[in-house]
């Protein structure tokens, strides 16, 4: 069930590339496979306009938190509900990895006083292959951190109630704190979405 499912998460992943786009929640394709519980992820889920580096992001980069869930065939019995965290970033000759976190760990959000701290599995670092040129950023070449966590109905619906939280992202060679007011409105109407329609 965690091989296939990582698979189709995968697939979904590699279409988060192109940005922010409208958010979108989509539905894996199992006619290929035995299994046939349901799987749904989404894409473009990006958590705040704040840089890893502190700056704001005026492209398609960034970090993005994107739902997913897995059903039973009837839709009427959660068996994994969780996050792709992605961090779409770069690193250049003139500037290094600033926007890098290197190795996703945690995941921490804080929800009124309490602390939901999620561990990071399934982690992959990949790299575009793709070199481009140019005379302010040098030669620079496209980087994808991402992993997988998995968080109860309980702690998802807190994060979707509408109720103000903070982020921690804890990586290998740095860390990101998403503030209160760093949080995106869109993010957290794009969990409530998520929510209303899952849970």
């Amino acid at each position: 069930m965690m091989r296939f499912f990582v698979a189709a998460i995968f697939l979904v992943l590699v279409g988060c590339i192109g940005g922010p786009a409208p958010f979108v929640i989509k539905q894996a394709d199992g006619r290929f496979s035995n299994n046939k519980d349901l799987i749904y992820s989404s894409l473009n889920n990006r958590i705040s306009t704040k840089s890893v580096a502190g700056g704001t992001h005026i492209d398609s980069s960034g970090v993005f938190v994107n739902p997913f869930i897995s059903t039973n065939k009837a839709g009427d019995k959660v068996l994994m509900l969780g996050f792709q965290v992605v961090n779409l970033a770069d690193y250049s000759t003139a500037y290094g990895d600033v926007n890098q976190l290197g190795v996703i760990r945690r995941v921490i959000f804080r929800v009124g006083g309490e602390l939901i701290a999620l561990d990071v599995v399934d982690r992959r670092n990949q790299s575009s292959g793709v070199v481009a040129f140019n005379p302010y950023s040098g030669a620079s070449m496209d980087k994808s951190e991402a992993g997988t966590v998995l968080l109860s109905k309980r702690e998802f619906l807190a994060l979707s109630s509408g109720v103000a939280f903070s982020c921690k992202i804890i990586g290998s060679k740095r860390s990101v704190t998403y503030e209160e007011d760093d949080i995106a409105e869109s993010f957290k109407q794009n969990l409530k979405q998520f929510a209303g329609r899952f849970l």
